[in-house]
């Protein structure tokens, strides 16, 4: 077991409580110390608490089912050291300390679930910051061109100044666009959802899907669909991917 499994906070004047003090007039000090065995048995188990039926066995959980143990805890029951409610036998003293603690140790490990959180983000911020500078670096550079790195684009420029730093899978979805419509249609559909201010890659990839469905080919395919739409004043076409939020897509 691990140290924690035995903790459990337990006050310093325990021996002069009035119930406390009825137990050991009738039990001594050896009726005492069963107590404490009783009580630290309930907290090794789980929502600290013994199934009241098997209430026979709590005493050769640790005494090897000794009479006197038996006959303790039924004066713990008696004069309310224990109590036996839901069909379990239970501490309201340690219930009610152990609940404290683990609330206690709930808000820290979510505070280190934040903290890591947090940190795993401004890691990757950093990360993708360095990826971005080594990129650069070596678009500056003389450089391999062969290099496995992705390269800036038309489109990932545009991202950036208008949007903000693209993350590693933005990246990776412009990249996949830029393989079947050009660098600067795929711009065009970013300046889309920047002029809506649906800055957002559903809606980006919704405009770019029905560009494709449509056969665009180059920016002045986009450009004349734009136009025919600016011309005809029908209600713009929405993206089945895309609800009705009250925006166009420009064409």
């Amino acid at each position: 077991m691990t140290k924690d499994a035995f903790y459990f906070s337990h006050d310093s004047n325990a021996h002069k409580d009035p119930k406390i003090l009825r137990l050991r007039a009738k039990f001594g000090w050896e009726g005492y110390g069963i107590y404490w065995a009783i009580i630290e048995t309930l907290r090794e188990q789980t929502n600290y608490r013994w199934q009241a039926s098997d209430k026979h066995l709590l005493s050769f959980y640790f005494a090897n089912g000794d009479d006197v143990v038996n006959q303790v805890i039924d004066e713990c029951l008696n004069i309310g050291l224990l109590v036996e409610e839901d069909g379990f036998i239970h501490s309201e003293s340690l219930t009610r300390r152990m609940k404290l603690k683990d609330e206690i140790s709930e808000k820290r490990r979510a505070a280190g679930r934040k903290g890591g959180s947090s940190k795993r983000k401004a890691n990757a911020k950093q990360n993708e910051s360095n990826k971005r500078k080594e990129i650069k670096e070596i678009k500056e550079s003389k450089g391999n061109v062969n290099s496995d790195l992705p390269k800036p684009s038309q489109a990932t420029d545009y991202w950036e100044q208008n949007i903000g730093t693209p993350s590693p899978a933005i990246l990776e979805k412009i990249a996949d666009w830029e393989k079947d419509l050009p660098s600067d249609v795929v711009a065009k559909a970013i300046e889309q959802a920047v002029l809506n201010d649906k800055r957002t890659w559903s809606y980006i990839n919704a405009i770019l899907n029905e560009w494709h469905r449509k056969g665009v080919k180059s920016l002045l395919d986009v450009e004349k669909l734009i136009s025919e739409f600016n011309e005809s004043k029908v209600t713009p076409f929405k993206p089945k991917a895309e609800e009705d939020d009250g925006y166009n897509y420009g064409f």
